[in-house]
């Protein structure tokens, strides 16, 4: 059987294999940094696209007019009664109301693949390329409607049904400018609704152009997009974040906030960059090639690139960038070479490593999480090479050495951040640790060969040394088991999982060897002398008695990883704990069980 042999139209090709063009033409989650904040959105990329290509059109013509034109750029997004509707105006010059091969130009750019204006490689510094960007957008309309004024003449383009009629007419006009109404199709982005995570993007794309474009006014259903100031900029991804400017870019280093990615916000000449290229891999580069050895001769450790970079956050923001070249007709990646991108961003490199070196907020995470790593992959050889027990091979565990268990003590933390510090002032005889990844699997109901398959619990379970199938026991790896979370809602949420996993052995409870950690949420420091206060209303009262004054340097401490070293120290020193008490398996089965109804009688109670 012979396959049937097609010539398919533009619009025909385009509604067949959407993803070469608009990209993905159904829901599905997309983690970027949005609003300055790494997160997940539920979206259809291609019906972003189809409304980013739109504004990209009011961008180049205030490019294209040095910013004399198109400076004013509004989108708005409504449910109507004719279903939603996605409107882009600006006060550019319109598009001229000429005829090109019997047809006008504005009606050619809206209803004609590979018609336009952005064709010439010639230092060209516009969002546009391939002359597809709107004609795509009135393909995946059910209607689409584009006016453009010149100041002399109005023509109006009216596109319905996927572009199967267009109609256009033009008349008389004084003003200028360009405006198109379009009427997504829905259906064809698998989707009913245009979402508030659909929103989010768009609203965030204008804030990134305000940005890049800061002589562009931009609104979004009304309102103004309010552009943060460049010192506002870097503050907005984290307090201590570092922003570098120069005259075609500006961009923010900051901490991830994450030990194991990178991550990246990234625009060249308006566009979104979702999985960077040259531009970003350049910048990355440079900088952790003068970390690299700079971290080896202060810290005395040899450490990867990529050990370094995982502990960054990139946002850049780059203009007037030449004849930009991208992987695919969705640009999502930068294919320039390295040297056509060194000579835009023309940065020092090494005055912003040293700047980095300086601020402790992202440079102290990333070495005490190099240093953890490196003493587990030490102790972890030394595990191998000796055939110690398997315990000794957990990643994640620090062990303590003292012959006696019972004088033993297993900090369980959250994150290798927090535990970062213990390497260095510990009693490596006492103090054990164990770095938590991640939320704690609520166990409520299951059997050891189900929690068992969980990778930390099972891991806990060696490291303590405890029997899943007895509980009771003789003798432990640890006489007490510390927990030692942060003290807020998170922190408190993952000390409660624990405590109702240890619960399936109660011996623990009955002989107090289950501990919530208290640490300090303030630390008042006068000369060498250090307060600690445990609570708000610990601190309230030392400030009402003077205990502490206004020659006090006070912290407020966010979690266990902004801890300093000395005050690591005095907490493990001196350590505060809460024993936990033995509760019975009714009202662990009520806290955590699946009878919410009970639990609100408690709570209510």
């Amino acid at each position: 059987m012979s396959e049937k042999f097609q010539i398919l139209s533009d619009t025909e090709h385009v509604l067949a294999r959407p993803s070469m063009y608009l990209g993905s033409v159904s829901p599905e989650p997309i983690s970027a940094i949005i609003n300055f904040k790494y997160q997940t959105k539920t979206v259809v990329p291609g019906l972003i696209k189809a409304i980013s290509e739109i504004c990209d059109n009011a961008i180049d013509e205030a490019i294209r007019t040095q910013f004399k034109y198109a400076t004013k750029i509004s989108v708005s997004i409504k449910d109507t009664l004719e279903g939603w509707v996605v409107t882009v105006s600006d006060d550019g010059r319109g598009i001229p109301v000429v005829k090109h091969d019997g047809l006008y130009q504005a009606e050619l750019c809206w209803t004609e693949a590979k018609a336009g204006s952005n064709f010439s490689d010639d230092n060209r510094i516009t969002t546009g390329m391939n002359g597809v960007g709107s004609y795509l957008t009135a393909v995946y309309s059910t209607k689409f409607t584009g006016k453009s004024s010149d100041g002399k003449q109005e023509v109006s383009v009216l596109c319905l049904d996927n572009l199967s009629s267009v109609k256009t007419t033009v008349k008389k006009a004084s003003h200028h400018g360009t405006t198109v109404e379009f009427y997504p199709d829905l259906k064809r982005f698998g989707i009913t609704d245009i979402t508030p995570d659909h929103l989010d993007l768009i609203r965030d794309r204008l804030m990134n152009l305000s940005i890049g474009y800061p002589e562009l006014t931009f609104w979004f259903n009304g309102d103004v997009i309010k552009c943060p100031s460049r010192l506002q900029l870097a503050k907005r991804f984290h307090e201590d974040a570092i922003s570098v400017e120069g005259k075609n870019y500006v961009f923010v280093i900051a901490p991830s906030g994450d030990d194991q990615d990178f991550r990246h916000l990234s625009y060249v000449n308006g566009l979104t960059i979702k999985n960077g290229g040259q531009q970003v891999d350049y910048i990355m580069d440079s900088i952790v090639s003068e970390l690299q050895p700079a971290i080896k001769k202060k810290w005395k450790i040899d450490v990867l690139p990529a050990n370094i970079k995982q502990h960054l956050m990139l946002g850049s923001w780059i203009r007037n960038f030449p004849n930009p070249k991208f992987d695919s007709q969705t640009k999502e990646r930068l294919t320039n070479t390295r040297g056509e991108v060194k000579a835009v961003l023309d940065f020092d490199a090494v005055k912003l490593a040293k700047e980095i070196l300086n601020r402790p907020a992202i440079i102290d995470p990333m070495i005490q999480a190099i240093l953890y790593k490196k003493e587990l992959a030490d102790r972890l050889a030394a595990a191998r090479a000796m055939k110690k027990t398997a315990k000794k091979k957990i990643a994640n565990h620090l062990q303590a050495q003292d012959k006696d268990w019972r004088k033993r003590r297993l900090f369980i933390t959250e994150g290798l951040s927090a535990v970062g510090s213990l390497i260095s002032v510990r009693n490596s005889d006492r103090d054990g640790a164990y770095a938590l990844r991640g939320k704690v699997m609520n166990t409520n109901g299951m059997k050891p060969v189900d929690f068992m398959k969980n990778k930390e619990l099972s891991e806990l379970v060696a490291v303590i040394g405890l029997d899943i199938d007895s509980p009771d026991y003789v003798e432990l790896n640890y006489g007490d088991i510390m927990i030692m979370s942060d003290q807020d809602v998170d922190g408190l949420n993952i000390a409660c999982l624990l405590i109702q996993f240890f619960a399936k052995w109660p011996q623990l409870f009955k002989e107090g060897r289950v501990k919530r950690v208290d640490t300090p949420l303030y630390i008042a420091k006068k000369g060498k002398s250090s307060l600690y206060f445990y609570s708000k209303a610990e601190y309230e009262d030392a400030v009402t008695k003077k205990l502490v004054t206004s020659s006090h340097e006070v912290s407020y401490i966010k979690g266990l990883g902004s801890l300093e070293s000395e005050d690591y120290k005095a907490v493990l020193d001196n350590t505060r704990t809460t024993t936990i008490d033995w509760v019975g398996y009714d009202k662990l089965d009520m806290a955590f069980g699946d009878n919410a109804d009970a639990r609100k009688v408690w709570m209510i109670k």
